[in-house]
C-alpha cells in the first residue's frame, strides 16, 4: 500500500504527456446475446494482455479480470486497457477523448452522448453497454489509470450535460521482459 501512496506523490509534480488514442476501439456489440453479455458487465476497467476479437469472448475475458479491489496483478506488455461505461441508448455515441500521463498515472477521458437526458423521446430504443479498448506502451512500473466517461450533447465538442461523471480506476504493474 505505501509503494502505491509513494507513487501518487511522486507524480504530483509530473508534467502532463498526452498519450495517443491511435488504436483506440469502441466495442458495440450488435448481436442480442453479445449486448446481452455487454449489459451483465460492471461498469470498471480492466487490463488484459490479449483482447479476443469475438465480443462473447470479449465478454467473458473482461468479466474474468474485472474485481471490486480495482488492482490487478503485473503483466508484460503488450496490453490494453478496457474500460465499460454506462448503460446508453440506441442513438448514443462513444468516443475516447484524452489520454495523459503524469508520471506513474494515466488519465483517460470518455465523452458520451445521453439523449435520454436531452428529453428525446425513444422509441423501438435498444439499450447497450459500451466498451472502449486501448492499447498501451509503457515502461515497466507501478500504475493507476483513471478513466472519466462524461455525458455530453454531442461529439466531438458538445457542452457537458447534467449528469455526474462516471470514475473508475485501477491499480496495475508492468513488469519487465522480452516483447513477443
Amino acid at each position: 500500500m505505501s509503494l502505491w501512496i509513494c507513487a501518487v506523490l511522486v507524480c504530483a509534480g509530473e508534467p502532463e504527456v498526452a498519450m495517443s488514442l491511435e488504436g483506440a476501439i469502441v466495442h458495440r456489440p450488435a448481436h442480442f446475446t453479445h449486448r446481452q453479455a455487454f449489459l451483465d458487465l460492471p461498469e470498471t476497467v480492466v487490463l488484459l494482455a490479449d483482447v479476443p476479437a469475438d465480443p462473447a469472448k470479449l465478454a467473458a475475458a473482461f468479466a474474468g479480470v474485472a474485481s471490486a479491489d480495482g488492482e490487478q496483478p503485473g503483466m508484460k506488455l503488450p496490453a490494453s486497457m478496457v474500460a465499460t461505461g454506462p448503460v446508453l441508448d440506441g442513438p448514443d455515441q462513444v468516443l475516447p477523448r484524452r489520454l495523459v500521463r503524469r508520471g506513474n498515472r494515466l488519465e483517460l477521458e470518455i465523452l458520451h452522448t445521453a439523449v435520454r437526458l436531452q428529453g428525446v423521446q425513444l422509441r423501438r430504443n435498444i439499450i447497450w453497454r459500451p466498451m472502449v479498448e486501448v492499447p498501451l506502451e509503457l515502461p515497466p512500473g507501478l500504475y493507476q489509470l483513471d478513466v472519466t466517461w462524461r455525458a455530453v450533447a454531442g461529439l466531438p465538442d458538445g457542452k457537458p450535460l447534467d449528469a455526474p461523471p462516471l470514475i473508475r480506476s485501477v491499480k496495475f504493474a508492468i513488469e519487465p521482459g522480452k516483447r513477443p
